[in-house]
Protein backbone atom coordinates (compact mmCIF):
# COMPACT_ATOMS: atom_id res chain seq x y z
CA UNK A 1 0.00 0.00 0.00
CA UNK A 2 1.32 3.16 -0.78
CA UNK A 3 1.90 5.88 2.01
CA UNK A 4 -0.77 8.31 1.92
CA UNK A 5 1.48 11.58 1.27
CA UNK A 6 2.23 9.54 -1.79
CA UNK A 7 -1.49 9.34 -2.52
CA UNK A 8 -2.54 12.26 -2.12
CA UNK A 9 0.32 14.48 -3.66
CA UNK A 10 -1.06 12.16 -7.14
CA UNK A 11 -4.48 13.24 -6.24
CA UNK A 12 -3.29 17.05 -6.49
CA UNK A 13 -1.68 16.41 -9.83
CA UNK A 14 -4.94 15.11 -10.92
CA UNK A 15 -6.43 18.39 -9.81
CA UNK A 16 -3.71 20.14 -11.43
CA UNK A 17 -3.66 18.36 -14.99
CA UNK A 18 -7.96 18.80 -15.29
CA UNK A 19 -7.49 22.67 -14.21
CA UNK A 20 -4.88 23.94 -16.92
CA UNK A 21 -5.97 21.51 -19.31
CA UNK A 22 -8.01 24.40 -21.36
CA UNK A 23 -5.31 26.57 -20.88
CA UNK A 24 -2.32 24.29 -21.96
CA UNK A 25 -4.26 22.97 -24.97
CA UNK A 26 -4.68 26.67 -25.99
CA UNK A 27 -0.79 27.17 -25.57
CA UNK A 28 -0.08 24.19 -27.64
CA UNK A 29 -2.70 25.35 -30.11
CA UNK A 30 -0.35 28.58 -30.40
CA UNK A 31 2.74 26.44 -30.61
CA UNK A 32 1.56 24.15 -33.14
CA UNK A 33 0.31 26.85 -35.46
CA UNK A 34 2.62 27.19 -38.65
CA UNK A 35 1.05 30.44 -39.45
CA UNK A 36 1.19 32.09 -36.31
CA UNK A 37 4.14 34.61 -35.76
CA UNK A 38 7.48 33.97 -33.89
CA UNK A 39 7.14 35.96 -31.67
CA UNK A 40 3.56 34.62 -30.39
CA UNK A 41 5.21 30.94 -30.59
CA UNK A 42 8.36 31.72 -28.23
CA UNK A 43 5.70 34.01 -26.04
CA UNK A 44 2.95 30.82 -25.85
CA UNK A 45 6.31 28.42 -24.88
CA UNK A 46 7.26 30.46 -21.95
CA UNK A 47 3.81 30.85 -20.56
CA UNK A 48 3.33 27.54 -21.07
CA UNK A 49 7.14 26.60 -19.35
CA UNK A 50 5.97 28.86 -16.35
CA UNK A 51 2.80 26.72 -16.08
CA UNK A 52 4.75 23.85 -13.52
CA UNK A 53 7.97 25.78 -12.73
CA UNK A 54 8.43 23.37 -9.46
CA UNK A 55 8.48 20.35 -11.98
CA UNK A 56 11.39 22.06 -13.85
CA UNK A 57 12.88 23.24 -10.71
CA UNK A 58 12.86 19.86 -9.66
CA UNK A 59 14.40 18.24 -12.88
CA UNK A 60 17.11 21.02 -13.12
CA UNK A 61 18.04 20.28 -9.50
CA UNK A 62 17.84 16.37 -10.52
CA UNK A 63 20.45 17.41 -13.34
CA UNK A 64 22.52 19.53 -10.78
CA UNK A 65 23.33 16.76 -8.50
CA UNK A 66 23.25 13.53 -10.82
CA UNK A 67 26.80 13.41 -9.01
CA UNK A 68 26.00 12.45 -5.71
CA UNK A 69 25.15 9.05 -7.11
CA UNK A 70 27.60 6.70 -7.26
CA UNK A 71 28.17 5.94 -10.90
CA UNK A 72 31.28 5.32 -12.41
CA UNK A 73 30.51 6.94 -15.85
CA UNK A 74 32.05 10.37 -16.40
CA UNK A 75 29.86 13.31 -16.32
CA UNK A 76 29.87 15.24 -19.74
CA UNK A 77 32.99 17.52 -19.58
CA UNK A 78 34.97 15.67 -17.42
CA UNK A 79 38.32 14.34 -18.13
CA UNK A 80 38.71 10.77 -18.17
CA UNK A 81 42.07 9.43 -17.04
CA UNK A 82 43.85 6.67 -16.28
CA UNK A 83 46.07 3.82 -16.91
CA UNK A 84 50.02 4.92 -17.85
CA UNK A 85 50.72 8.18 -19.39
Amino acid sequence: MAKLSTVLRNEKRRKLVVKFKAKRAALMAVINDASAADEDRAEARTKLERLFPQIRARAQQAARHRHARRDPRPRQGELVTGGAP
